[in-house]
């Protein structure tokens, strides 16, 4: 982050830096990157898709600890790559007790076939949501933006599209309505060619969005090539870089002044 991002005036410390990060890439420093689930892995995954895996089960809880180091790991990328700090962030409750994290995390696992990460990226319209879905082998990422709160749904509808011009059109678009209950999903290239497909006999105003991207998942325990570490850290680079940075909060327009002469004035006496 330093290196990238500046904070480094003298060159001598940064040479040096340098140097001290060539050296931790090097396999025999010890420090590699985060590229292994565990010897458990394959087991907990097979139980998965059989339908086996039970939240109570060890091996599970101990590839719930390795998925929240990845979640760790995912953050840290993030910060070097942007040069903030990004956060993982988890239940305050278990801030404070990993057990109860990890039996949290296997019990979601064993329950709906999925980990889910979540992460703070300062200046962003919303967190990026890593989905990791072990039943159906895709990784989803998702964010959630607040829609404008003034004007039609369609002109709230119209305010997202303008910055979705460069996304790729396979991402789903889920505008969700103020009244309960009510959502509409639709791919992107189908609502660019017909927006009112989300809006066409809804009630309610529009008040968020929520963006989602399906990529393959990696099944392979480690290594570099077709494993689930590599296959989760590109797909969330992928949607940050395609999604989440051309998103920006709504901003609503300053107040306008009040056209009329204020009491007082040369105007307003007939100067």
């Amino acid at each position: 982050m330093l290196l990238s991002h500046g904070g480094i005036d003298d060159d001598l410390q940064a040479w040096i830096l340098a140097e001290f990060l060539r050296y931790l890439d090097h396999p025999r420093s010890g420090a590699a990157e985060f590229v292994d689930m565990g010897r458990h892995w394959v087991t907990v995954r097979d139980a998965v898709t059989a339908g086996t895996l039970r939240g109570g089960d060890q091996k599970a809880a101990a590839v719930a600890d390795t998925w929240v180091s990845l979640s760790r790991h995912l953050a840290l990328r993030l910060t070097a790559e942007l040069g903030v700090t990004v956060k993982h962030i988890l239940p305050r409750r278990h801030g404070s007790d990993p057990a109860a994290r990890n039996a949290a995390v296997a019990e979601r696992l064993a329950t709906d076939g999925v980990f889910e990460a979540v992460l703070w990226i300062p200046e962003t319209a919303g967190d990026l949501v890593v989905i990791a879905d072990v039943r159906t082998n895709k990784i989803r990422c998702r964010t959630t933006v607040e829609a404008p709160n003034e004007g039609t749904s369609g002109r709230r509808l119209s305010w997202l599209l303008r910055q979705l011009k460069d996304v790729p059109g396979d991402v789903q678009v889920e505008a969700v309505f103020s009244e309960r209950g009510n959502e509409a999903c639709e791919l992107l290239d189908t609502v660019r060619a017909d927006p009112k497909v989300l809006t066409n006999g809804r009630s309610g105003d529009i008040v968020s969005f929520s963006l989602e991207q399906a990529f393959p998942m990696g099944g392979r325990r480690s290594g570099t090539a077709a494993s689930f570490i590599t296959s989760v850290t590109s797909s969330t680079d992928a949607f940050y870089g395609t999604v989440v940075q051309q998103l920006r909060e709504w901003v609503p327009a300053a107040p306008k002044q009040n056209e009329q002469p204020r009491p007082g004035t040369a105007e307003s006496e007939g100067e």
